[in-house]
């Protein structure tokens, strides 16, 4: 990632400069080591950036690598075989980097970083390579991003339906609005019909998005735009999902996805080789979201303090309850390695089958609005007609 930094240096002058980094934090870190004081730091915004690996990639990538090293192929020689069979250039580029960084002997943490991956997929692979655990750490990261890809798919499966009930419901006012409610109304003025409040309501709203078609249509695009924008800059990633935690029907399904997420990521990283402490750092350091990031900072304290990690967990609501339940097994003897991989393994299901329900509570809501407003349409058309078929 780039940000843009509004610096001042020790001479008082104010000036801009380029940032290279995984995160704001690491970039913030980069400024200070080199003396300037920061008045601004902003994640550069670009509405057409797409990551170098698709999850269905990467694990492609992951599992062929785990393959290659495993029957005793040199790593070097996987990345070039893997550059001769990659089809986009950018990959084929990237491949090549690794390569010509690997031949120079660099390290190869170092050569994946800026390199728009996955921070925690980078972080993975530069601790398996330490600790000779390489061809293991991309077995157990092809598998990761297999399941991430299935969770992917299983939230956009139970969104998609009430997405299209939603466009449905727009052309089919917009239809309305601009192609048969007009007759309605000429018809009913030429008569001079005395009309309900809610046959008038309805013209007046008509008319309004009929005269201001375009401009609706540019206010939704602007819409699209500043909402990318506010991603770009992480505020939604912060108080906002806070917020999310608080709300009946939403608060388990975030549960479950950060009880999941943690328990994934830390059976990853101790698989890699690492320890709790660092592997909590690094989740620190690798998340996307503001929010979680104080949450594995804060664990990661009381850490420190001497605290369990199953009680520090049971001290915390934004995690399910058998969470530090589960976990206290580790305490008579069960690794904690294998603990991980259970609760990802249990939450993953309950994700799951939380979207199937979020699914099963959309879809009637939208119905009835849409049931509601087609309603509202016919009453406000067919009382006014009654009437002209009763002065006939």
């Amino acid at each position: 990632m780039q940000f843009t930094c509004k610096l001042l240096d020790q001479e008082g002058k104010k000036h801009k400069e380029k940032i290279q980094a995984e995160s704001r934090k690491e970039a913030i870190e980069k400024v200070k080591k080199e003396g300037y004081l920061i008045l601004d730091i902003e994640k550069d915004f670009d509405l057409f950036s797409f990551p170098l690996f698709t999850y269905r990639e990467l694990r492609t990538f992951s599992r062929e690598a785990y393959f290659l090293l495993s029957n005793g192929m040199e790593l070097i020689d996987v990345f070039a075989f893997m550059e001769d069979k990659a089809k986009k250039k950018k990959q084929k580029d990237f491949f090549k980097h690794l390569v010509d960084d690997l031949y120079q002997g660099r390290d190869l943490g170092e050569s994946l970083k800026n390199q728009n991956l996955p921070s925690f997929f980078v972080a993975s692979l530069s601790i398996a390579k330490e600790s000779n655990s390489l061809a293991e750490s991309f077995r157990i990261l092809a598998d990761h991003y297999e399941k991430q890809e299935k969770i992917r798919q299983s939230l956009k499966l139970a969104l998609i339906y009430p997405c299209i009930l939603c466009l449905s419901m727009i052309f089919m006012t917009q239809f309305i609005s601009i192609y048969v409610l007009p007759i309605f109304e000429d018809l009913f003025q030429q008569r001079s019909l005395s009309l309900p409040w809610y046959t008038r309501l309805l013209f007046f709203l008509t008319g309004i998005q009929r005269k201001y078609f375009f401009l609706w249509g540019l206010v939704l695009i602007l819409g699209i735009f500043l909402a990318f924008r506010i991603k770009e800059r992480g505020l939604f990633r912060g108080k906002f999902r806070q917020h999310l935690y608080r709300i009946p029907l939403l608060a388990d399904f975030m549960k479950t996805r950060l009880s999941m997420d943690f328990s994934r990521h830390l059976y990853l990283l101790l698989s890699s080789g690492t320890d709790l402490l660092q592997g909590l750092s690094i989740l620190a350091r690798s998340s996307q979201y503001a929010f979680d990031q104080k949450i594995y900072e804060k664990i990661e304290e009381d850490l420190i303090q001497g605290k369990a990690l199953w009680k520090i967990l049971d001290e915390n609501d934004l995690f399910l309850k058998s969470l530090p339940a589960i976990l206290r097994t580790s305490d008579y003897g069960a690794p904690l390695v294998d603990v991980f991989e259970h609760t990802s393994s249990l939450y993953q299901e309950d994700y799951m089958s939380l979207c199937k329900k979020l699914n099963a509570l959309f879809e009637p809501v939208i119905l009835l609005f849409i049931s509601c407003l087609v309603a509202f349409v016919v009453l406000s058309i067919a009382s006014p007609m009654f009437d002209l078929m009763n002065q006939i």
